[in-house]
């Protein structure tokens, strides 16, 4: 805020007071002016930060999403690779047992196979 000085000091004419009234009047409105000026510019400001919150609060909202979907998008394939796993040892578990009963001596030569050794 600037203080701008008028000289009215002395024993002026009526004239000249008016006029130094004049002055100090034309120099509160620029100072008003000025005033009303900032606050505008200030307002514009404010509303741009304003936007520029509310773009990054969406930004942060779809990356949490994001993130919140690709951990669960892990898991679910992790968990699918677990009972693919389980699912083959069980499927080895079953052939090493049916090899195993196949050459038992008890079925016919023509089943029997030669021996293999069968590890899960």
């Amino acid at each position: 805020m600037f203080i701008y000085s008028v000289d009215c000091s002395g024993e002026e004419s009526d004239a000249e007071s008016c006029r130094c009234v004049g002055q100090w009047r034309n120099k509160l409105r620029s100072q008003q002016y000025e005033r009303e000026k900032e606050l505008s510019d200030h307002a514009v400001v404010i509303k741009e930060l304003q936007k520029v919150i509310g773009d990054e609060r969406i930004a942060k909202e779809q990356l949490d999403h994001q993130v919140l979907h690709s951990a669960v998008l892990y898991q679910f394939t992790a968990f699918y690779e677990l009972i693919y796993l389980s699912v083959i040892v069980g499927f080895l578990m079953t052939a090493c047992h049916f090899l195993k009963v196949l050459e038992n001596p008890q079925f016919s030569p023509v089943l029997r196979s030669p021996k293999r050794p069968c590890t899960p």
